[in-house]
């Protein structure tokens, strides 16, 4: 009977054996991925008091400042429009392209009668009609004064048409 009963022990230890051994050889298994990245966005953005501002003048910062000699040649006083710069985390140089949507002139929005010419000066430079309209900067520029003067033409300097004369300045700015 001892024997009988080894004899079917082992059998059972062959069978447990058999039973057990292939989960122990193949583990369960699972996998993933971990996908980095980083993504650069280049930034250019306007800074200062001027960039979007609406800007409302006063007769005096308007009118010439005298009324003697030709009307083409008279000037009105300089207005400070505000402080203008670029923020950037791009390297190099940019160009400002700068137009108008009256040609630099304050245009009456009803009757389209021209009160006066005028220029902007930024970064000690001039800007008219036809006249360094571009300009090329750093990127990254510091803010600085950007300035409005009439430069004559007057219509009826004395008793301009009631109303709103208007212009508007668009600047553009461009990495290279």
């Amino acid at each position: 009977m001892k024997k009988q009963w080894l004899k079917k022990l082992k059998v059972l230890l062959l069978l447990s054996f058999a039973i057990t051994a292939p989960l122990s050889l193949h583990a369960a298994e699972d996998s993933t991925e971990i996908e980095l990245s980083y993504t650069y966005v280049e930034y250019l953005n306007f800074v200062g008091t001027a960039a979007g501002a609406t800007r409302y003048f006063g007769h005096d910062e308007v009118m010439p400042l005298s009324n003697k000699g030709n009307p083409a040649n008279r000037v009105g006083q300089t207005v400070n429009l505000g402080t203008l710069g670029l923020n950037s985390n791009i390297t190099g140089d940019c160009t400002l392209d700068f137009s108008t949507q009256n040609d630099f002139q304050l245009e009456h929005t009803t009757s389209g009668k021209v009160l006066t010419s005028y220029r902007l000066e930024y970064r000690n430079t001039e800007i008219t009609s036809g006249s360094n309209l571009q300009m090329l900067l750093p990127c990254s520029s510091p803010v600085s004064n950007i300035d409005f003067t009439t430069t004559g033409k007057y219509q009826n300097s004395n008793k301009p048409k009631a109303g709103v004369y208007q212009d508007i300045v668009n600047i553009t700015v461009t990495s290279q």
